[in-house]
Order: structure tokens, then sequence, then C-alpha cells
């Protein structure tokens, strides 16, 4: 669970390279699962869209990926089975979770968290565009429950930050 100084060049680099074409959608979200695994030494981190009206608002996985290379993506959260997650993200643009297992705003995932490589801790940032929130950045931990600490937060608020600016920048949805 080592973590490294957020490299906010890198950051950086991943927008300017999807405003000028460098990079395409994919990579762009490829590169932030990457920088999340590396900053926050997580098991695993995704990128997710929100869409959708209060109360009726989906997310689903964009991007996904382990310590050991990509994952499946498309997985969708809704709304009406984890809404005092959902409002908590919105309210706040964050979620601190240390334990999945002992949230009862995650109740609903259990079955899937008790599973041997199920996430037992996650730290999530929602990004805005025009005020709106869009998406959400998450860092899961497998293997136990995890104690994220207050810089890890701030982090991870300012890197949803930078990345709602870097979308807000170009013409075409980069998250969905």
């Amino acid at each position: 669970m080592s973590s490294k100084p957020f490299d906010e060049a890198s950051l950086r680099a991943l927008g300017t390279g999807l405003k000028d074409g460098r990079l395409d959608r994919e990579q762009y979200r490829q590169g932030l699962t990457a920088l999340l695994l590396q900053r926050f030494g997580c098991s695993r981190a995704t990128v997710w869209q929100l869409a959708g009206e209060a109360g009726r608002r989906t997310l689903r996985c964009v991007d996904a990926r382990s310590i050991a290379g990509p994952l499946d993506a498309g997985y969708m959260l809704g709304e009406h089975e984890f809404g005092g997650y959902f409002a908590e993200l919105i309210k706040t643009g964050v979620y601190v979770c240390s334990n999945t297992l002992a949230d009862p705003k995650l109740a609903a995932l259990r079955h899937r968290h008790e599973q041997p490589d199920g996430t037992r801790a996650l730290l999530d940032a929602a990004f805005a565009i025009n005020g709106a929130a869009f998406g959400v950045l998450c860092c899961e931990q497998t293997g136990g429950p995890r104690r994220w600490k207050l810089p890890e937060v701030c982090d991870l608020k300012r890197i949803a930050a930078i990345v709602s600016l870097q979308i807000a920048r170009i013409d075409v949805p980069v998250i969905g």
C-alpha cells in the first residue's frame, strides 16, 4: 500500500495530449487509472461516468485497471440502490470508506466485496462539468480495510478538479 507523491506534471500531460489529439478518450482514461494506481498504491483504480437526473442517476465504469493490468469495465451502479453513497458523493465531492463490509451505504455490494478479490476500502472523488457532477475517480483496496490519509483525500480531490478542467476544455465527452 505504498503511495508516491502526486505527479501533477503527468496529469497535465494527459490533458494536453487529449486536447491536441495525441491521446484519444480511451488512452486518456487509461492514463488516469494508471496515475491513480501509482499515486495511491491501491489495488484497483476506476473511472466512472455519472448520468441521469437526481434520484435516477447511474454510474457506469468506463475504465478499470489493477496493479496487474487492465480490467473489464462496464459495471453499472444505480442511485436507487446506493442513494446514501450518491448523496454524500454529490454533496461533498468525495466518499471515503475504510471498510466496505461495515458501510451501510454500500450494503447492496456486500456480496461482491466479500469475494477474495472484492473491494474492502475505497476512496472516490467526483468531478464536475459546469458545476454538475459528471464522473467519479475511484481508488479501491482489496485484501482488507484501509484507512485513507488526509493527504490522499486532498490529492484525489485535486486530481478530480484538474480532470474537470481538462474535460471542460475539449468539445467531445471524454468519459462517456
